[in-house]
């Protein structure tokens, strides 16, 4: 009875702890790299799509527009000299796509700096926010308007982000 017993549980249990090893590993593993591993974007010269530099480690930099951190969200110029951090002129940043709910950016747009001889554009900043949150609204940008507040507090509204 008890040799019985064994010999169909046993199997059973190594397998489940196996797995169950196996899991705990993939995650800690995943963990680790979420939390070690820099994200960084490249958004190239000739188009505003975000590539992500660990996939396509060897970019020229004469092809790369800005170098992107995410948390916190900082822009790179990689053929700049400068080396201080500036905050970004825009108090008030709301997108508004056809056909969606508008994003208000305003807070996250607070948290945002960048290093170069040129200030980020609009379309720069939105695709950045599109990268760090995981939402992809790359297709809808000719569909997409921007209501900024600048830095003297003018309201001004942008049409196409193109």
């Amino acid at each position: 009875m008890i040799r019985g017993f064994l010999w169909s549980w046993l199997p059973y249990i190594y397998n489940k702890t196996g797995e169950s090893f196996n899991l705990i590993k993939r995650l800690v593993k995943a963990a680790y790299n979420e939390v070690t591993v820099d994200k960084e974007w490249i958004i190239l010269k000739n188009n505003n799509i975000p590539v992500y530099s660990i996939l396509f480690p060897n970019t020229p930099t004469a092809t790369i527009k800005w170098s992107c951190q995410i948390n916190p969200p900082i822009f790179t110029d990689p053929n700049a000299s400068l080396t201080n951090l500036k905050h970004i002129s825009y108090l008030g940043f709301v997108v508004n796509i056809s056909g969606y709910d508008p994003i208000d950016l305003t807070e996250w747009i607070n948290t945002v700096q960048w290093n170069g001889n040129l200030e980020p554009s609009i379309l720069d900043i939105f695709t950045l926010w599109c990268c760090e949150t995981g939402n992809s609204y790359f297709h809808l940008i000719p569909l997409t308007s921007v209501d900024l507040i600048t830095e003297l507090g003018d309201s001004i509204t942008v049409e196409c982000l193109i």
